[in-house]
């Protein structure tokens, strides 16, 4: 469910009190339409202060990795020899995707937690896992949307005719 339907809840200045029980006489609101990148968006300060960190911290961490991500993809693309504007795009984009997932994922990891329960060696190598572990996963999601996005769209053209 999404975090904007269970801050809902709490929307009628009941301040520390929990949330407020249905009133018949109020309409349920629709429910809204389900967009996984409005989650995301609304999940990501969330779960940065669910770990701890004030908004503020928030913002560096996540806006450092978006701008990492950038900075390694330009980099990257400059360092190519002469390209297409369409394999350069291409590249470049791959690259600033990758790489901003490995940051984003790094900087959310758990280091000291995992050198303290496996040893130095051991907690480096098993942050690493999991870094590289989610980073997989998102691309496997990546690939499972752009698959559900051609169905869709495969879908409307076949609908018109």
């Amino acid at each position: 469910m999404p975090i904007r339907s269970h801050l809902l809840e709490y929307s009628d200045g009941s301040e520390g009190q929990g949330p407020t029980p249905p009133v018949a006489s109020r309409p349920p609101e629709p429910e809204p339409r389900s967009s996984r990148l409005l989650d995301y968006a609304e999940a990501t300060p969330v779960r940065a202060l669910a770990d701890g960190w004030s908004w503020q911290h928030s913002i560096v961490v996540d806006g450092g990795a978006a701008l990492g991500g950038l900075a390694v993809g330009a980099g990257v693309v400059a360092a190519l020899p002469e390209l297409g504007a369409v394999a350069a795009a291409g590249v470049g984009g791959v690259v600033v995707i990758t790489a901003t997932n490995v940051l984003d994922h790094a900087f959310h990891e758990h280091w000291a937690e995992d050198i303290h329960d496996h040893g130095v060696v051991g907690g480096v190598l098993h942050g690493a896992h999991d870094v590289g572990s989610e980073t997989w996963g998102d691309f496997k999601r990546y690939g499972n949307d752009v698959k559900q996005w051609g169905k869709d769209a495969w879908h409307g053209v076949t609908s018109i005719f």
